[in-house]
């Protein structure tokens, strides 16, 4: 999930006159105050963040809705939304009575070509249209609408993520950084950052048994390290005694 930046709100249009927002294709008729609706804070009150959300909802009433996944390029189909179902058109017969009973937003400035000097916009005249977004918005793109309630809860969800990665990256901790190994490639680093992970983990889990004692102290997992670990050089009677040793484990 990602967020919008201060100056990635607006509407954009392109020549097939839709209005990109927030990543999303909007009818050419959405009004100019849906453009920017900024996101509260996470230490705002919850009653600011349901306005939030409700206008957010407003707005997602005139998003054309997604026909087909997107492609590589954020190409994708589209319908009007008076046609799915989400708001009234004076431009899709039947859609605007339909959306005064169901208490539906309604376009109040559709396009209109004796005052626009072009004709209607393929939306508004097709059952679906191919759209390929502008470069700006194309990295805006995402499966969930923006400021929705599910996108928001995904969004919580990277917050604790980052989190771990402040965590990960303290000194007093797994000190991951840039210039910790010399790897090259996408395996060796995978490697490394995945034991970085598995240390992680394992702090935050022993961490938390010291806390709470609840798992059984037994446990690999939760048990007290030894104090010693790592590498060792052995003298050759003590590499003796631990071959003996081993061998006799194994028979």
């Amino acid at each position: 999930m990602l967020d919008l930046r201060a100056d990635e709100h607006g509407f954009i249009e392109d020549i097939t006159r839709v209005r990109w927002g927030a990543g999303h294709a909007n009818c050419p008729g959405a009004p100019d105050v849906l453009g920017t609706i900024l996101r509260p804070g996470t230490a705002e009150p919850s009653t600011t963040v349901n306005t939030f959300v409700r206008q957010i909802t407003i707005r997602q009433a005139y998003a054309l809705a997604r026909r087909s996944p997107l492609g590589p390029d954020g190409s994708h189909r589209a319908q009007c939304p008076a046609l799915a179902g989400t708001c009234g058109c004076p431009l899709r017969a039947g859609t605007k009575q339909a959306a005064i009973e169901l208490g539906l937003p309604i376009v109040t400035n559709p396009p209109d070509p004796v005052r626009d000097g072009e004709p209607l916009p393929a939306c508004c005249t097709q059952q679906t249209v191919t759209l390929i977004p502008p470069d700006q918005v194309r990295k805006l793109q995402q499966n969930h609408y923006w400021g929705r309630r599910n996108w928001w809860t995904r969004w919580k969800k990277r917050l604790h993520v980052e989190r771990s990665y402040g965590n990960r990256d303290n000194t007093s901790t797994e000190n991951m950084r840039r210039g910790q190994f010399r790897f090259t490639g996408i395996a060796w680093v995978n490697i490394v950052v995945g034991l970085s992970a598995a240390s992680y983990n394992l702090r935050l889990l022993r961490n938390w048994q010291g806390r709470n004692g609840k798992l059984d102290p037994t446990l690999p997992l939760v048990a007290t390290p030894p104090e010693r670990f790592g590498c060792v050089l052995l003298s050759e009677e003590e590499y003796k005694v631990l071959a003996e040793r081993f061998r006799g484990d194994v028979a």
